[in-house]
């Protein structure tokens, strides 16, 4: 049961409408911020290129970046794993 599961269990089954009442808020103000900041994030990003043509570039240059270590993880995973003991 994950903690939010729990909590939420409690606040239904705690007779203290008060306490049912800060978990509501406390969960609606965590929602709030969480949503804040995915559009700060997305401004963010919106920000940081002129362009979709240079988001592109940039996410293809990112891309194969990431390919070419992943290649080389791999390869080193080899390496390791084709040892005789």
């Amino acid at each position: 049961m994950s903690l939010v599961m729990f909590v939420a269990n409690l606040a239904s089954t705690a007779s203290n409408g008060y306490f049912s009442n800060c978990l509501t808020l406390s969960f609606s103000i965590m929602d709030r911020e969480k949503q804040l900041s995915i559009l700060y994030q997305k401004q963010g990003r919106a920000t940081q290129f002129a362009n979709k043509a240079a988001r592109d570039e940039w996410l293809q240059r990112e891309i194969d970046d990431l390919q070419r270590i992943l290649s080389s993880h791999l390869a080193q995973v080899l390496k390791i794993t084709s040892f005789d003991f």
